[in-house]
């Protein structure tokens, strides 16, 4: 997938575009499904994955996780509470 241009997508709708393809890289990684109501670490997250989800969300879609929120709210409340 190549980065969105913010300029044909407003910020909320990037934000469960990246939200969506989040959870597709993670259920790719931890080889099980998950939903954006999964809190991270309780689904088999841990700070390597973190990180390197963190930087594709960074670099495709322009938009920066905070690990803290991460850690301890579901992916979607992560996501939303993006400014």
């Amino acid at each position: 997938m190549n980065a969105v241009d913010l300029d044909d997508v407003n910020k909320e709708q990037v934000k469960v575009l990246a939200l969506q393809q989040y959870i597709a890289w993670l259920q790719d990684i931890l080889e099980k499904p998950v939903s954006a109501e999964d809190n991270f670490l309780d689904i088999g997250g841990h700070s390597m994955i973190a990180i390197a989800l963190n930087e594709r969300v960074r670099n495709e879609f322009n938009l920066t996780l905070s690990m803290e929120r991460l850690y301890n709210s579901t992916l979607s409340e992560t996501f939303y509470s993006i400014k």
